[in-house]
C-alpha cells in the first residue's frame, strides 16, 4: 500500500517550531548573501555579482557591513511571511497516511538488509537486497572496455592531477570567487545504479543481476569536478539555443507543433526521436571537446561569458573531461571512455556532439 504510492508521493508535513527556525535562518542567510553581493560589486573580473547565483556554500563566512536598505527589505519580507503563517495557523492539515502506513515506513527505515531506489524512469520504487544491488553493480563494472580498477593511491593521483590542471585557471579569477569554487576537501565521485524496470525480463524471485538492466550514474556531487564544472556548464549550456533539434521543455514542443499547424503546411511533417544505444559511453571525449570549442568560437559574441576568458573555459573543460575516477563499494575505478552519466557537463556535450553528427549526415 505504502510503496504503491510511488516516488512522487510525500507525507503531509507539519508546521512546527523546527520548520519555523529553518525558515528564519533562511532569511538571515538571504540578508548575508545580499550584503556580500553589494560588497563585491566594486571588484573587477569574475565575481559573485557577475556570475549567476553560485549554488555552493562559501569556504568562509564574511561579515560585511550592514546595509540599512537591504536589511529593511529582508525584514519587511519576513514580516509579510509571518503574517501569512499566523493567518494559516488555524487551518488543520489532514494526515495523508494511515497509522499502518507510518508503521510500515518506520519498519522499512529500520531494515538494513534491503535497498530502496527509484526506477530509471522514476515511476516506481525498486526494492532489492543489498547483496543483489551490489552484485548488479559489480556485474556492470566487469565491462573492461569501459571501466578498469585502480588503487586508492592512483585515485588520489588523479585528483592531484585535476587540481594541478585547474590551478592556473583559478589564479586568474577573483580570489573570493575562486575560493567559493574550490573544495579543498572534496568527497569521492561515487557510482550508483538505477534499475531499468521497463526493460526487465523477469521480476520478483526470478529476477537476477544478469537479467536486469541498469543505468550507471556517477555522482560528482561534492566531488573534485563539481564546482569548476558548474562554471563551464553555465557558459557552454548557452550554446543549446543554437541547436535546431533541441527542445528544452514540453511548452516548447507544444509551441513548435502549433507553429506548424498555423503555417498550414500541405506536406506531412512529423517529429522523430532517435535513441542512441549507450550514447554517453560511445561519445569520443576529444571529439566532443572540439565540437564545443568550435561552437564557442562561432557564437562568441552571442553568449554571456561572466568575466571568464575563452582560454580559461578551454582549460577547465579539458581538465574536467579528463577526470573520470570514482569509487563503488570501497573499490576505485576509472571510466576509460565516453562521458560519465551523472556529470554536469555530459548532457550538454552529448547534445552538441549529436548535433554535429546530424549536420554531417
Amino acid at each position: 500500500m505504502l510503496l504503491s504510492k510511488g516516488p512522487k508521493f510525500a507525507p503531509s508535513g507539519k508546521f512546527n517550531q523546527k520548520v519555523l527556525s529553518r525558515i528564519s535562518m533562511g532569511f538571515v542567510s538571504l540578508a548575508a548573501t545580499l550584503r556580500t553581493r553589494a560588497a563585491s560589486r566594486s571588484q573587477n573580473g569574475i565575481t559573485w555579482d557577475t556570475l549567476p547565483p553560485i549554488p555552493f556554500p562559501p569556504a568562509h563566512f564574511f561579515l560585511h557591513p550592514k546595509s540599512d536598505k537591504t536589511d529593511q527589505q529582508v525584514a519587511a519580507a519576513f514580516n509579510i511571511f509571518m503574517k501569512k503563517i499566523n493567518e494559516q495557523k488555524c487551518l488543520h492539515i489532514a494526515d495523508n497516511m494511515s497509522k499502518k502506513m507510518w508503521s510500515a515506513l518506520k519498519e522499512l527505515g529500520q531494515n538494513k538488509d534491503i535497498n530502496i531506489t527509484v526506477s530509471d524512469k522514476r515511476g516506481e520504487f525498486v526494492i532489492t537486497t543489498n547483496a543483489f544491488y551490489r552484485e548488479s553493480t559489480i556485474l556492470h563494472l566487469t565491462d573492461t572496455s569501459v571501466y578498469t580498477k585502480i588503487t586508492k593511491t592512483e585515485y588520489n593521483e588523479e585528483v592531484k592531477k585535476f587540481y594541478g590542471g585547474i590551478e592556473s585557471v583559478l589564479k586568474s579569477w577573483n580570489k573570493k570567487t575562486a575560493d567559493r569554487l574550490t573544495d579543498c576537501h572534496p568527497s569521492k565521485n561515487t557510482l550508483y545504479i538505477l534499475y531499468k524496470t521497463h526493460k526487465f525480463e523477469e521480476r520478483g524471485e526470478k529476477a537476477t543481476p544478469s537479467n536486469t538492466k541498469v543505468r550507471p550514474i556517477i555522482s560528482g556531487v561534492g566531488g573534485p569536478t563539481d564546482r569548476p564544472s558548474w562554471v563551464v556548464c553555465t557558459i557552454i549550456s548557452q550554446l543549446l539555443q543554437f541547436v535546431g533539434c533541441h527542445l528544452q521543455n514540453t511548452n516548447e514542443i507544444l509551441k513548435s507543433l502549433n507553429d506548424i499547424r498555423g503555417k498550414k503546411i500541405k506536406t506531412e511533417i512529423f517529429y522523430e526521436s532517435f535513441d542512441v544505444e549507450s550514447l554517453y559511453t560511445n561519445i569520443d571525449n576529444e571529439a566532443a571537446y572540439e565540437v564545443v570549442i568550435t561552437k564557442l568560437k562561432q557564437h562568441y559574441a552571442q553568449i554571456k561569458w561572466y568575466g571568464v576568458s575563452f582560454r580559461d573555459i578551454k582549460s577547465s573543460l579539458k581538465t574536467c573531461l579528463n577526470f573520470n575516477a570514482f569509487v563503488f563499494n570501497e573499490q576505485h575505478y576509472v571510466q576509460k571512455r565516453g562521458l560519465a552519466m551523472g556529470s554536469r557537463l555530459a548532457p550538454v556535450l552529448a547534445i552538441l556532439y549529436m548535433d554535429k553528427l546530424e549536420s554531417l549526415s
